[in-house]
């Protein structure tokens, strides 16, 4: 088992983070209602305890954090949202493809952030000039990112995160915790996920005895047309507004459909969510010939999750929109069961193609 330590001190601040070997949940001692792969807890002198559980082996991370932290870097555009709603924009002072963030603050400030760069292309000149606290990281595979372990060999902690794997949408929104934790804003935190969650169990009580709704899911990408599993994030979104994905398979992973098999399943959707980068039903009619032929496209409604892109491409449905599943169920309630959304509503992160 492989074990690293870091203890840093500086004024305000001291820290360490280590690797551990433990099952998700054993110290989570109630601090987490939905999250499944971080726990805290409380371990006096002002401490708090973060134990990060990796979901593909029984490793985890924990560091011991005073909640002082405030020079982070984000690889994470979800992580710089975080910061951004529990006011502490300002701790943030590098991330990975600024262009790509929607977030206000960071755009209004990208002369003061350090734009870090990407995972083969990481500047680490420019994340040790800025003596960064900690670099929150991602992994997309059972290895952690090869940056992680040069970054701790030149003195820079990293905390791999999973936020994304966590199926349920107010688990993903649950992070703030953890990102409060770091800057000592756990109260505020605890106080906007318990506004969240409200929200969004309120919305999805309200259409809990409606009639599902059939629903066409994305657009082929690369040739390939995948659909969410039933247990999928976003089928469990969809399942909270009413509706459901036709053709879609058991557990969380996606599945992949032919175009022909897209076509038989557009004749049964009501209506079809987020088809890849068009913004009209034009476009889409140009991917392919028999996708022209779709009967959805004349007959049924179409809606796209690109309404709070930046120039550059960056989409704040998946920034922002991991933290507040309640803005994006409220969407899809409207365009689902616009019979059951509150009048004068709008849409937050969907547009209607036409």
């Amino acid at each position: 088992m492989k074990h690293f330590n870091y203890l840093i001190s500086c004024i305000g601040l001291i820290f360490s983070l280590t690797a551990c070997r433990e099952a998700p949940g054993d110290n989570n001692e109630g601090s987490c209602d939905y999250a499944s792969l971080f726990s805290l807890s409380d371990s006096g002198n002002g401490k708090s305890l973060l134990t990060v559980f990796s979901p593909y082996d029984s490793s985890c991370d924990t560091l011991m954090t005073d909640g002082s932290m405030d020079r982070i870097v984000c690889m994470s555009s979800t992580a710089v949202a975080a910061f951004s709603a529990l006011g502490a924009g300002d701790c943030v002072i590098g991330v990975s493809g600024i262009d790509y963030i929607s977030d206000p603050y960071i755009r209004d400030h990208s002369d003061l952030i350090c734009d870090v760069g990407y995972d083969a292309d990481l500047n680490y000149e420019g994340i040790v000039s800025i003596q960064p606290d900690i670099v929150l990281a991602y992994s997309t595979s059972s290895v952690k990112p090869s940056y992680v372990s040069k970054l701790e060999s030149l003195g820079i902690p990293v905390l791999v995160l999973y936020d994304y794997l966590e199926e349920h949408p107010l688990a993903r929104t649950e992070y703030l915790k953890l990102y409060g934790t770091l800057v000592g804003k756990r109260e505020e935190a605890d106080s906007l996920f318990n506004v969240i969650a409200d929200n969004y169990e309120r919305l999805a009580a309200r259409v809990s005895a409606s009639e599902p709704v059939p629903v066409l899911m994305n657009l082929p990408y690369a040739g390939i047309w995948y659909i969410p599993g039933k247990d999928n994030y976003m089928s469990k979104l969809l399942s909270d507004a009413g509706a459901y994905v036709p053709g879609a398979k058991a557990g969380s992973a996606s599945s992949t459909i032919s175009i022909e098999r897209a076509y038989e399943l557009s004749g049964q959707a009501k209506l079809w969510l987020n088809p890849g980068w068009c913004t009209s039903k034009e476009e889409i009619a140009a991917v392919h010939p028999l996708i022209a032929e779709f009967p959805i496209l004349s007959n049924g409604r179409i809606f796209n999750n690109i309404k709070r892109c930046t120039p550059m491409g960056g989409n704040d449905f998946w920034e922002s929109g991991s933290l507040r599943p309640d803005l994006i169920l409220n969407d899809l309630v409207q365009m689902i069961h616009p019979e059951l959304s509150d009048p004068g509503d709008s849409l937050f992160y969907h547009i209607e193609l036409k």
